[in-house]
């Protein structure tokens, strides 16, 4: 933990790091790639992420996916879920995916405290059982991609198919611009 404080104060100057040993062997290099509010994302930690997301987009009935990829992905080429780079040039290439991951921390970020109720119907209608056998299969980043799934549900699921994307556009627009972040390439 002391030296990914460390490390942070030092990639906000450079936003590339690596950690050597006294021979000068680097041991492990990462990128900070940007901020939500104040913490900052390091490729090590966004890679996770970007495959669990690339797993749980298999729930074709997704808000979250849907929303994700016709509202922020418009006419672009298709998402390449490996592992992103640490090199500069290599990681502005990697765009797209490096939106998504943005979206997809700023939505966490603005509903962190918020219960939210899960049931079977939830899966049946999200068509769980075509991508995973059990709610366990999911590794703890995808527990959390459900978790942000079923509270746009719950919150947009009663209103109907027009109203309910108008106004799940709307609250995504506004988490979007309420969180503060910053890219840093």
């Amino acid at each position: 933990m002391v030296r990914r404080i460390a490390l942070v104060s030092l990639l906000l100057a450079c936003s590339m790091a690596g950690f050597a040993e006294k021979s000068g062997t680097i041991l492990v290099q990462d990128r900070a790639v940007f901020r939500v509010e104040t913490r900052p994302y390091f490729v090590s930690e966004l890679n996770p992420i970007l495959n669990s997301y690339g797993r749980f987009r298999c729930l074709k009935k997704s808000f979250l996916v849907g929303h994700m990829e016709k509202n922020n992905l418009p006419n672009q080429a298709p998402l390449d879920f490996g592992a992103l780079p640490l090199d500069l040039e290599e990681l502005r290439k990697r765009e797209s995916e490096v939106q998504l991951l943005l979206t997809l921390l700023k939505i966490r970020n603005f509903i962190p405290g918020t219960s939210v109720s899960f049931n079977p119907e939830l899966l049946v209608s999200l068509n769980f059982k075509s991508c995973y056998k059990a709610v366990s299969d999911l590794n703890e980043i995808e527990k959390e991609l459900l978790y942000l799934e079923v509270y746009l549900r719950n919150r947009f699921i009663s209103r109907s198919k027009n109203r309910q994307t108008e106004s799940l556009n709307s609250f995504l627009e506004t988490v979007l611009k309420k969180v503060n972040y910053e890219l840093y390439y």
